[in-house]
């Protein structure tokens, strides 16, 4: 909660709050079960650069693979992108690790916002019923931040984040993506789930 303080002629400190601003408490990541018929999974920025053990998106490889393992097995929808700049390189593909279907999407988006151009929406339309994105990837601060948050104040969609599953330089920049979440107004942030990539698991229900 945003606090100001005023110091004047002496007196004590006077402590300025905002009402309205919903409270921001810690993330306790906790098990999740989609359902696959309701629910899409997406991948974001995960290119071949992930083959550099160096690169800061590396430690993500082996639990990335682990969910997507069991989301194929599911049945949902899967959806990859990957920076526009790198279409045509060498670097303008899906981890190859992560040995992408041909029935997995791949878009190359221009914009941090992956819904910015409009095929992410149609496409997640056609799908009918989906009410719930899984998101993982990286920037944390730029991709992630922005889907997610398109996501949920512009269509209204539950988002989960695996806070382990996504990626950014510095811990600040992921930290202040997280508080972003949990800090927006008019009942947003309980449109969001926070857990765990190996917490994450599928079912219809049925």
């Amino acid at each position: 909660m945003f606090v100001l303080a005023l110091v004047s002629q002496g007196k004590a400190a006077t402590m300025l709050k905002d009402p309205t601003a919903p409270e921001v408490k810690p993330i306790e990541p906790k098990p999740v079960t989609i359902n696959p018929e309701k629910s899409a999974l997406l991948v974001l920025e995960l290119s071949e650069h992930l083959a550099n053990p160096e690169y800061f998106g590396a430690p993500l490889v082996p639990g990335v693979k682990r969910l997507l393992e069991r989301a194929r097995a599911s049945g949902i929808p899967i959806v990859f992108t990957v920076p526009h700049p790198f279409k045509g390189t060498p670097y303008g593909k899906v981890y190859s690790g992560f040995e992408r279907k041909a029935s997995e999407a791949l878009f190359f988006p221009e914009g941090f916002d992956k819904f910015s151009d409009g095929n992410l929406q149609k496409l997640l339309s056609l799908y009918g019923g989906i009410e719930t994105l899984v998101i993982a990837g990286i920037k944390a601060n730029m991709a992630i931040l922005y889907t997610a948050s398109r996501a949920a104040t512009e269509y209204g969609y539950k988002v989960v984040i695996p806070v382990d599953g996504i990626a950014v330089l510095t811990d600040y920049e992921k930290e202040y993506t997280l508080y972003q979440f949990r800090r927006y107004p008019a009942g947003v942030p309980q449109l969001f789930t926070f857990t765990n990539l190996d917490m994450i698991s599928f079912s219809s229900g049925k």
